[in-house]
């Protein structure tokens, strides 16, 4: 080619690039997760949630990642569940361990002989 030939083919408009498919998310998004959509998942998928992301491990295991949203809420939980796990020798001292609350869990206070669903030992 000579210089002219080149410089033409250089400065020659490419052809348009196609349009970008609209965007889809990286993960499906449900509105209300349950156990049964857990249950369902395959290995290694993730679900993004309104109080954050829901992973099926390659070994079965779930790993919830929350976001603020979902400490929000978790802490909200707790501090209901806490409340009614009732009177504890340590409840007002700072720095002593508190009792292992899960929300949505079983809890037994020993110190108020009740269980945090409002069932008394010996009734």
């Amino acid at each position: 080619m000579t210089s002219n030939t080149q410089a033409q083919a250089q400065s020659k408009p490419s052809a348009p690039k196609p349009p970008t498919p609209p965007g889809f998310p990286q993960r499906p998004f449900i509105q209300s997760f349950t156990h049964d959509h857990l249950a369902m998942m395959p290995p290694g998928q993730s679900v993004d949630t309104p109080l954050g992301t829901v992973t099926k491990n390659p070994d079965g295991s779930t790993s919830v990642h929350m976001n603020e949203a979902g400490r929000a809420h978790h802490s909200r939980l707790v501090a209901e569940e806490t409340a009614r796990y009732g009177d504890h020798p340590l409840k007002n001292e700072e720095g002593a361990p508190q009792p292992p609350i899960t929300p949505g869990g079983h809890h037994y206070n020993p110190f108020a002989g009740s269980w945090s669903d409002g069932w008394k030992v010996g009734q």
